[in-house]
């Protein structure tokens, strides 16, 4: 069951890591491929927009954040 959104844990985890988006940035980088990446850009539309990153993206967004997609995504499920 959907409780949230990818927005609201975004912003829940980078308020409780203190985390600006030019860190998150830096997190993600080691998961990018030359396909993928997550910019300033993506993060913006995920935070203000509400719009929900592709499946690869969510992938490297979990990853450099340390989290579960599903959780990322808004499910309740343990955030790792």
């Amino acid at each position: 069951m959907k409780i949230s959104t990818t927005s609201a844990r975004l912003e829940e985890i980078m308020k409780e890591k203190d985390l600006r988006q030019i860190d998150v940035i830096e997190l993600c980088k080691p998961f990018w491929t030359n396909k993928i990446k997550i910019q300033k850009n993506d993060l913006n539309q995920y935070l203000k927009k509400g719009i929900q990153p592709s499946q690869e993206k969510l992938s490297v967004l979990a990853q450099g954040l340390n989290v579960d997609e599903a959780w990322l995504l808004g499910y309740e499920v343990p955030r790792k």
